[in-house]
């Protein structure tokens, strides 16, 4: 569920209502901690907090696309959209962040760390050389 605004979408394009993603961001601050704290779990399921949280996200979800579908919004003619490049190699940081950024729309970014060190570093060849031999746990090779 996409609130933000973008110049990149049709202007007829369907938004959440703002209660729905304030409900969805109260549910994914919940299943992080959650998360971040796994020995509160079992309490959780127990408790019927977990199950309660599910219904009311299956209920929110559910609201939402009955919304999107009485619209009558041709969904299909969106996903054949052409993704934005950007070169940023011609453009400023500051310029990214106001046109990309800032409404979190993706974009590519064509050979854009090709030359740094770091990718050099992590290259195929690279890694097979250094950890090419290595055991992975729970793997079975012939």
């Amino acid at each position: 569920m996409s609130y933000y605004r973008s110049h990149l979408r049709p202007a007829d394009y369907p938004h959440p209502d703002y209660w729905a993603t304030v409900a969805i961001r109260i549910l994914w601050t919940i299943a992080s901690f959650l998360r971040q704290f796994p020995i509160l779990v079992p309490f959780a399921v127990l408790s019927g907090f977990l199950p309660l949280l599910t219904i009311i996200h299956k209920w929110v979800i559910n609201t939402q696309i009955r919304k999107y579908e009485a619209t009558g919004y041709d969904f299909s003619k969106g996903r054949g959209a052409k993704i934005p490049e950007w070169d940023w190699k011609k453009r400023t940081p500051a310029e990214f962040y106001e046109e990309i950024y800032k409404i979190r729309h993706p974009c590519i970014l064509r050979q854009f760390m090709k030359d740094s060190k770091l990718l050099q570093e992590f290259s195929f060849d690279n890694l097979l050389a250094k950890y090419g031999e290595e055991k992975v746990f729970g793997l079975l090779f012939e």
